[in-house]
């Protein structure tokens, strides 16, 4: 998942998601640093189904309905280990995700 900084995830609590790619990102602070990015996986822990973010920022799994909190820990099973922590790096005005 890339982002253009200068157009995409300006404000504190933006979000971008590629369902394709697996990926979550979400600004958390000010400024084009690695520490002002949060971003997951949104591949269930479970068995792998994609979770969907929710406006109250949780992540649903409409699979078999566990849980994630904002912060990827595991609120409701079967699920039984947080949402994967994925890599942010920050060149400039570009943001990219990975795994590890």
């Amino acid at each position: 998942l890339e982002a253009d900084l200068n157009s995409q995830l300006q404000t504190i609590g933006a979000v971008l998601q590629d369902v394709n790619k697996g990926a979550f990102v979400q600004r958390i602070a000010t400024g084009n640093t690695t520490a002002a990015f949060i971003a997951y996986s949104l591949s269930c822990t479970h068995q792998g189904c994609i979770v969907a973010h929710q406006t109250n920022g949780e992540f649903y799994c409409p699979c078999h309905g566990s849980k994630f909190g904002a912060d990827g820990t595991v609120l409701i099973g079967p699920a039984a280990r947080p949402l994967d922590k994925l890599i942010v790096t920050v060149n400039g005005n570009r943001l990219q995700v990975r795994r590890s």
